[in-house]
């Protein structure tokens, strides 16, 4: 009883204490860096590849940023580029084409809300709304997801989301639950090593789990690479998957 107490004792301090500076760049630097730090929650959690952000929920109005990203499975790739804009504080639109010269092209547009932090803002929250479109085959999706934003350690991150999406293609509507959870460590200002776990099922039918180690190399501010490679448990059978995703941020 005693040790349940004083663990209770130390986990309530931990989450009244102040939060460490955060530092302006796009991820989270240590306390040494806190120099010239900002008032806002601003980019201070790594981001996932398979799941992917517009900019971060602490974003300011003004963020701009351009990206192409490629995913590999089943000897299949599929190339996409993207533009996000963020109008003002927490708010953030994107717009994607993926694989633009083949039948498979999709468009999408996202649209992400943060609704307010916790525990000295160690904790953002907000929503994540996605819309696409297959011109081709005249298919479409929807999505709402649920994002939180964790920074539990100077050096530690981390995003956890659960949602669902609703694709119609073929005159029939499919849903599906997702959830995806990812953590990250900084090594250094331009070193960022982490996993992601991304899970998606359809009632009573499908469903698929990507776990993906990554590996994150920020240039400078603006310019950022990653690297993520591992593998995909969908029904009985295991494959590998991999995905890269290159930044650049103004």
């Amino acid at each position: 009883m005693a040790l349940r107490l004083t663990l209770a004792a130390v986990l309530a301090s931990w989450l009244m204490a102040p939060a460490p500076a955060l530092a302006n760049h796009d991820h989270l630097r240590s306390e040494r860096h806190s120099a010239g730090a900002s008032d806002h929650p601003h980019h201070w959690v790594a981001e996932p590849i398979m799941f992917d952000l517009i900019r971060n929920l602490g974003a300011r109005g003004g963020e701009r940023e351009v990206g192409a990203v490629a995913h590999w499975h089943n000897q299949e790739l599929e190339l996409g580029t993207e533009v996000e804009w963020v109008p003002v504080d927490g708010h953030a639109l994107e717009l994607e084409v993926a694989n633009p010269h083949e039948p498979k092209r999709h468009l999408k547009g996202a649209y992400q809300g943060k609704l307010g932090s916790a525990f000295g803002q160690r904790v953002l929250y907000g929503f994540h709304l996605l819309g696409g479109f297959q011109p081709e085959r005249g298919e479409a999706e929807a999505g709402l997801s649920w994002v939180t934003a964790l920074r539990p350690h100077p050096d530690w991150t981390a995003l956890l989301v659960a949602g669902g999406r609703g694709r119609r293609e073929e005159a029939e509507t499919r849903l599906a639950a997702l959830a995806n959870g990812s953590l990250f460590f900084h090594l250094s200002d331009a070193w960022i090593v982490g996993g992601e776990a991304n899970w998606q099922q359809q009632p009573g039918g499908w469903g698929r789990l990507d776990l993906l180690p990554q590996l994150r190399w920020d240039h400078d501010e603006s310019v950022h690479l990653q690297l993520g490679v591992g593998v995909r448990l969908e029904g009985a059978g295991l494959a590998p998957v991999s995905a890269l995703r290159l930044n650049y941020g103004f």
